[in-house]
């Protein structure tokens, strides 16, 4: 989606631009998608949006709501396991 438009910019040489995604509500189906456009990049560059705590599992997970959120803004994506943390000890 927005990487597939952002690598096609970039090489058609779109300098100076970025891509950015708008929510695309159909509240009589309860569902919604999205599209994607490229845009100046100073107008995405500049604004950041932190994540809900709800999204948030553990100190680097994600929860099944954030899934559910974000599937159709970023379509087919493999989620990968975390992996427990060890510490290295000097051998």
């Amino acid at each position: 989606m927005c990487g597939i438009k952002a690598v096609q910019a970039a090489v058609s040489g779109e300098a100076g631009s970025g891509c950015a995604a708008i929510k695309v509500t159909n509240r009589a189906a309860g569902s919604y998608a999205s599209e994607s456009f490229i845009t100046p990049l100073a107008s995405v560059a500049k604004v950041v949006k932190v994540l809900s705590d709800e999204f948030i599992d553990g100190d680097n997970g994600i929860t099944t709501a954030f899934r559910n959120y974000a599937a159709p803004l970023i379509g087919e994506m493999t989620f990968m396991t975390d992996l427990a943390y060890v510490k290295a000890t000097p051998a």
